[in-house]
């Protein structure tokens, strides 16, 4: 029961880390430009203008909140989905009911994926988005900060 109790802490502090580092990696992508950045990497290489570059750039920077977004959905079925099929597992193992039983752990199984795994998820749904942009848009890494320019670039010709 111990061993439960503190797996279930851990993952809470990870989800909490987790969202408040989204809502900060999200807040930068749509305060900080990346192009002074981006620029500083033409003329040499910068560690620090790399890593901001990366985290504040707009398709980095929405690869890493698809990640994060999929590491918190982890970690929250793991908080969320095992204490009411643990009891109806409990039950059916009581009831002798192999095929319940069966389908509840199949249930388990998918409701309580490690956050790795759902890590690996949000970024699969990530690059199924920017392949449908790259494919519709003429030029969808194209900075701008101009909403003129920003809608004729989004209109699909």
């Amino acid at each position: 029961m111990n061993i439960k109790l503190d797996e279930n802490i851990k993952y809470r502090y990870f989800a909490g880390a987790s969202i408040a580092i989204w809502i900060i990696l999200f807040s930068a992508g749509l305060v900080v430009a990346s192009e002074p950045y981006i620029s500083e990497l033409k003329k040499g290489f910068s560690l620090e203008s790399f890593i901001v570059a990366s985290l504040v750039y707009t398709p980095s920077n929405v690869a890493i909140l698809s990640v994060l977004a999929g590491f918190i959905g982890g970690c929250m079925s793991r908080l969320i989905g095992s204490d009411e099929i643990e009891t109806k597992m409990e039950k059916a193992k009581l009831d002798n009911n192999q095929i319940a039983l069966k389908n509840l752990k199949r249930r388990k199984m998918h409701l309580t994926e490690p956050p790795l795994q759902s890590m690996f998820r949000g970024f699969l749904t990530y690059l199924a988005i920017i392949s449908g942009i790259v494919l519709l848009v003429s030029n969808p890494f194209l900075i701008t900060h101009d909403p003129q320019q920003l809608t004729s670039i989004l209109l699909v010709q």
